[in-house]
Order: structure tokens, then C-alpha cells, then sequence
């Protein structure tokens, strides 16, 4: 069941969403801006640099997927062990409300 939100809080929601696209904005044109500045070689120099990252990043990710090298991951799990001391139930068999035969 979905209830239809009230005029507070879609005007809340309306603020927030201005506010994020002002943001975005903002850094798009202060990027735009300074990317803007640089010569067209400079330009197609990180235009091209870019690329190369972005393409070893795919090829490391599937050459990652494909081996499934499960022991050169960075994280190791930890066990979860239980005490080898269990401790004393404190309440007595008869008062649980049922007899164990």
C-alpha cells in the first residue's frame, strides 16, 4: 500500500531537487571552464589518456572474472568460531513450560 505524499514533503523534494541540479551545474561549468583553458592537443592528449585508464580497468575486471582467482583477494573472511565453553542455562528444565524425556 502506497500512500501519496503530502505538500510538505514534496516541497522539501523539489528543494533538494534544485539544489542537486544547481550543484551539478555549477561543476559542470567550472569543469567545462578549465578544460576549456587547455590547447586542443592537451585536450585530445587526455581525451586519449582517459580512454586507456578507462579500457585497463574493463580488461583487470574481466580478466579478474574469468581466472576467479579466489586466493589473491585483498580481503580475507574470517571464521566465525564458537566458545569452546558453552555457558550454564540458568533456568531450570521444568520451568520452560514443557518436560524433555
Amino acid at each position: 500500500m502506497t500512500t501519496k505524499p503530502n505538500q510538505e514533503q514534496l516541497k522539501v523534494k523539489n528543494i533538494v531537487t534544485d539544489f542537486y541540479i544547481k550543484v551539478k551545474q555549477g561543476i559542470a561549468l567550472s569543469l567545462n571552464k578549465r578544460v576549456n583553458k587547455l590547447t586542443l592537443n592537451t585536450r585530445k592528449r587526455l581525451f586519449v589518456v582517459f580512454g586507456i585508464m578507462v579500457s585497463l580497468v574493463c580488461i583487470l575486471l574481466i580478466t579478474t572474472s574469468i581466472n576467479g582467482d579466489k586466493n589473491d583477494s585483498l580481503e580475507k573472511n574470517d571464521v566465525i568460531t564458537f566458545p569452546s565453553i558453552v555457558p550454564y542455562d540458568s533456568v531450570p528444565k521444568k520451568s520452560q513450560g514443557r518436560t524433555i524425556k
